[in-house]
C-alpha cells in the first residue's frame, strides 16, 4: 500500500501530517549524512598524551661553540661512537657538531663526556659573574642543525604550550635547541629527557611527515642561497659552492647586513619550508656542578630514565565512526 497518494495528500489532513513528517525526517536524515561527511573531509584531531618506556634510546647529536670564538685551527677530536663536523657562524666563530652513530640499549651506562681544554688559564668574569671563557653548548636532534639565528615557530610554539611541553617563556627558538653555557674550571653533570611531538598534516597546518626532514636545514640552504645570490659572492660563514669568496670590504659588508637579524627574518619568510611533522625535544637539568682546578669545562650528559613522552595526534573520525553513526553493523 502506497504511504501517500499525491493526488488526495493535500486534501487530506492525515496525508498532509505525514507527507510533514517524512519531510522533516528527510531533512534531518540529510543533515546528518553531511555532517558526518564533512566530518570524513575533515576530521576532527585530537591529542593523545602517552609514557612510554623505550628498550633503546636515541642520543641527541650536541654543538659546541667556544668563548671567545675558536680562529681556523683545528682541535683534534677521535669519537668512536660519534661524527664530528665543524661549520662556520658570524658570531660564533667556529663551531663542532658530535652527532652519535648508533641507537643506545645501554641508556643508563652510556653518554656523552666532553672535555672541552680552554686556552684561557685565568677566569675572567664579565659584569654580570659570569665568566668570559666557556663553551656554548647547544643540545638537539640529530637531524637538525644549528643555525646560529632565531627562528620563529609560532603555531607549534602554542600547541607546546597547551601541551606543556614548552614553558612559554618566550616564543622563539632555534630548532627547539636545549642550551647550556659551561664555564672554565667547572665539572658539570647532566641528565636527558626526551619529549616527542607527532603533528598530522592538514590544508589549514601543513607539516611534512618525512622523518628524515629538517626544517633548519632547509631554512638554512634557502637562507644561503638568497643572500649570497643577492650579493654575488659567499663567505664560510655563508657558503655557496656556486659562488665565488667575497674579495672585497663592501661585498663583505652587505653579506653581513643582510645577515642581520630583521633581514633574515624577512628572507625566512620567502623560503618554502614547511614546519615538520615529527618534532623530537631533548631537555637537560642539572645534576651536579663543581669547581675544578683545571682550566677545562668538562660535562657529562646522560639519560636518567628510558622514560620518553610522546604527544601524538590522532584523527578523531574514520570510517569505522562513519558506519556506526549510519547505524551500520
Amino acid at each position: 500500500m502506497a504511504l501517500f497518494h499525491w493526488r488526495t495528500s493535500l486534501n487530506s489532513p492525515k496525508q498532509v501530517l505525514k507527507l510533514i513528517a517524512v519531510t522533516i525526517c528527510l531533512c534531518i536524515a540529510s543533515y546528518q549524512l553531511s555532517e558526518c561527511f564533512s566530518k570524513l573531509l575533515r576530521p576532527p584531531i585530537s591529542t593523545r598524551y602517552s609514557f612510554n618506556l623505550n628498550d633503546t634510546l636515541d642520543f641527541p647529536a650536541v654543538t659546541i661553540c667556544r668563548t671567545p670564538p675558536y680562529k681556523s685551527s683545528f682541535y683534534e677530536v677521535l669519537p668512536t661512537h660519534a661524527e664530528v663536523s665543524s661549520f662556520y657562524l658570524l658570531h660564533f666563530g667556529r663551531c663542532f657538531t658530535l652527532t652519535p652513530k648508533n641507537l643506545t640499549t645501554d641508556w643508563d651506562s652510556t653518554g656523552y663526556f666532553l672535555y672541552l681544554a680552554h686556552s684561557d688559564s685565568v677566569k675572567t668574569l664579565n659584569d654580570r659573574g659570569v665568566s668570559i671563557s666557556g663553551f656554548h653548548v647547544y643540545i638537539h636532534d640529530r637531524k637538525e642543525v644549528f643555525t646560529g639565528f632565531i627562528i620563529i615557530f609560532l603555531s607549534i610554539i602554542d600547541k607546546l604550550i597547551q601541551l606543556n611541553l614548552c614553558t612559554g617563556n618566550g616564543d622563539k627558538v632555534d630548532s627547539f635547541l636545549d642550551y647550556l653555557y659551561g664555564e672554565t674550571y667547572e665539572d658539570i653533570k647532566l641528565n636527558l629527557k626526551v619529549r616527542v611531538y607527532q603533528q598530522i598534516p592538514t590544508k589549514e597546518s601543513y607539516c611534512n611527515d618525512s622523518c628524515d626532514y629538517s626544517l633548519s636545514r632547509c631554512q638554512l640552504k634557502c637562507l644561503q642561497g638568497m643572500i649570497t645570490e643577492q650579493i654575488g659572492c659567499s663567505t664560510p660563514w655563508l657558503p655557496n659552492p656556486d659562488l665565488q669568496d667575497c674579495q672585497n670590504y663592501n661585498d663583505t659588508r652587505l653579506l653581513m647586513a643582510a645577515y642581520d637579524t630583521f633581514q633574515r627574518v624577512d628572507y625566512l619568510k620567502k623560503c618554502a619550508c614547511p614546519q615538520a611533522c615529527n618534532i623530537k625535544i631533548y631537555s637537560h637539568y642539572i645534576h651536579s656542578i663543581k669547581d675544578i682546578t683545571r682550566a677545562t669545562c668538562e660535562i657529562t650528559i646522560k639519560f636518567n630514565s628510558n622514560l620518553v613522552t610522546t604527544m601524538k595526534e590522532v584523527l578523531g573520525y574514520d570510517w569505522n565512526l562513519f558506519l556506526s553513526d549510519l547505524g551500520v553493523p
